[in-house]
């Protein structure tokens, strides 16, 4: 029974791949709202104690999915960038509460590394922002400040729950990375399926 939704979450995940790269919309808006659900379903069933917090950050990446997935005005992807803040926050309050220790050195490293990410990546779209500035500003501040700490976390000392964390949120922030030149930069599809394998990892 528990692994039934991981079988089940890979499966979806490879049709939405091939969904989105042969460009069949219509399937892949009856399967890519499956994905965070499955996913959620393993939680549930493998998780002895199931937290506010989880539920909150499941809740916000399906959302934000949603409004990505079926855009069609820029206040959908709007909504679509608060959600997965609203994500972002709910993560970042779950690390900060098992947060015991600030390692000056070992953050600086996570501060010169999202920073330089972070520069790098806006001083190559900002201009192509247009109306969602404040909001890609905002967001890649929040995700670059807790990516910068799991980094700090990982070093000061090494878990694999730590590790797959942080090799997490960098994946994450990759795929967010791909939708913006989507989205704003490119104005089109160029990326495909790395997103959801991306998304998915």
């Amino acid at each position: 029974m528990k692994k039934l939704p991981q079988v089940l979450f890979i499966l979806l995940v490879l049709l939405n791949s091939y969904f989105v790269e042969s460009q069949q919309k219509t399937l892949q808006f009856i399967i890519e709202p499956l994905i965070v659900p499955t996913l959620f379903i393993y939680y549930w069933v493998t998780t002895p104690e199931r937290k506010t917090t989880f539920i909150g950050i499941f809740l916000f990446l399906w959302m934000g999915d949603l409004f990505i997935l079926f855009e069609n005005n820029s206040s959908f992807l709007k909504w679509g960038v608060f959600c997965y803040w609203m994500m972002l926050l709910f993560l970042s309050y779950n690390f900060f509460h098992y947060f015991k220790k600030y390692v000056l050195g070992a953050h600086l490293l996570g501060v010169l590394f999202y920073g330089s990410y972070l520069l790098v990546f806006l001083s190559h779209v900002y201009n192509s922002l247009g109306d969602m500035r404040i909001h890609g500003v905002i967001y890649g501040l929040t995700l670059s400040l807790l990516g910068s700490f799991t980094i700090m976390e990982l070093l000061r000392q090494y878990t694999n729950a730590k590790a797959l964390l942080t090799l997490g949120l960098l994946i994450f922030s990759v795929r967010d990375v791909l939708i913006t030149y989507n989205k704003r930069y490119f104005e089109e599809d160029v990326f495909t399926y790395p997103i959801p394998i991306l998304h998915a990892l």
